[in-house]
């Protein structure tokens, strides 16, 4: 069994390097927030609060911090990353699960898209090769979000949850170089898409607890893509009865990956991701 070291809140900013070629920024990229329908527990809303995060950049984004109700002692945290051109209530269905197993979540919306879009930075507005200039800053992002839940006395910081979706997923293999990351999910993960690499992110990440959760028909072409880059043994698949894009809205897995993320809350990892874990 592997333990996965964890550090006191905040001990840590959050260590990614800089992508190639790319210079930060310091103009704002925010809205007024967008309606979001509350998940229910039991018939009832979810205690939520709305948040802005400050990206390293000065960018501002909108999102969403679910607590744990009744609870006292601070828990472990749950960041939900959605794909790009999409927001994030696109991971919301999986916030009550989580929630019920006692881990707080925060959903936010990546820059330029949802509530923390504006006229100067839309992706919906954007050709492609000015979204291609935008992405490599979106790393800043997942760093705010990450110092968001360090600075939470609600939240046990170095224990931080990541699941992405899609692109969502390349930034949440590309945040497992932090050691407050104590297990990731990369529900149907892009495999290369903006000078992202998902291979090489694995490799990096090796040791950490990780699942692969993709629609049952399009499990052969992750297993393919493993075994090519031999990491079949560094990270679990997970198939999923759900049509390409909504494996998040599907209830059971839902369930699945609540137990599967309470299992791992302190780090603990078994089966297929051993070894020791790399520091990025």
């Amino acid at each position: 069994m592997l333990l996965v070291p964890t550090i006191a809140l905040g001990a840590i900013a959050l260590a990614l390097p800089p992508v190639r070629g790319v210079e930060a920024s310091a103009s704002s990229c925010a809205a007024s927030p967008a309606p979001i329908s509350a998940p229910s527990l039991a018939g009832e809303a979810l205690d939520s609060e709305p948040v802005r995060l400050t990206a390293r950049d000065g960018r501002k984004l909108e999102g969403t911090f679910y607590p744990v109700p009744k609870v006292n002692d601070p828990v472990a945290a749950v960041l939900l990353i959605h794909d790009l051109g999409a927001d994030r209530a696109q991971l919301e269905p999986l916030v009550e699960r989580l929630v019920k197993k006692k881990l707080a979540v925060l959903t936010f919306d990546l820059r330029g898209h949802g509530a923390s879009a504006d006229e100067e930075c839309d992706w919906s507005a954007m050709d492609e090769a000015a979204q291609s200039r935008l992405v490599p800053f979106m790393v800043h992002d997942i760093g705010a979000a990450m110092e968001w839940l360090s600075d939470d006395s609600r939240v046990l910081g170095a224990r931080q949850h990541v699941i992405g979706q899609g692109f969502g997923a390349l930034l949440a293999a590309r945040a497992a170089a932090d050691e407050r990351v104590t297990s990731l999910t990369l529900i149907e993960p892009q495999l290369d898409a903006h000078n992202f690499q998902l291979a090489g992110l694995l490799d990096d990440a090796a040791g950490l607890p990780m699942q692969l959760v993709a629609p049952k028909d399009a499990c052969e072409r992750y297993e393919t893509f493993l075994k090519d880059e031999e990491l079949e043994d560094v990270i679990e698949i997970q198939a999923v009865k759900c049509d390409a894009g909504e494996c998040a809205g599907d209830k059971r897995f839902g369930t699945s990956l609540s137990k599967w993320v309470d299992d791992r809350r302190d780090g603990a990892t078994s089966g297929t991701s051993g070894g020791k874990r790399k520091r990025g």
